[in-house]
């Protein structure tokens, strides 16, 4: 019975943070894209979010196939470090340069 408990615990406790924590996300990322680009960075989030539910855990699984269930939690977890490390690289750099509007001209140039 104790490690039921446990788990409720802990469920509880992820379900706290879920209540605090992915609506102060939405309203950060929705202050940050400005007034006219709200739905459209609230959406895409909704978009990744979704597709990373359903792509990952096949991934994952056919890594730990052939790998191990450790090594499939440490790929996937360098994985989406290095994801997260790119996208912070790239916004920094499109605060240097004032928008997103600007940065995405500079690019296709």
């Amino acid at each position: 019975m104790a490690p039921y408990m446990t788990l409720l615990q802990h469920r509880d406790t992820l379900n706290f943070d879920k209540t605090i924590g992915v609506p102060q996300c939405l309203d950060d990322q929705a202050r940050a894209a400005g007034r006219h680009q709200q739905g459209a960075v609230v959406g895409l989030r909704q978009t990744v979010q979704r597709f990373t539910s359903i792509l990952v855990p096949p991934i994952m699984g056919t890594i730990a196939d052939h790998f191990g269930v450790s090594a499939s939690f440490l790929i996937i977890g360098g994985v989406m470090l290095l994801l997260r490390i790119s996208v912070a690289l790239i916004i920094r750099r499109i605060g240097r340069r004032g928008s997103l509007d600007e940065s995405l001209a500079s690019a296709i140039e």
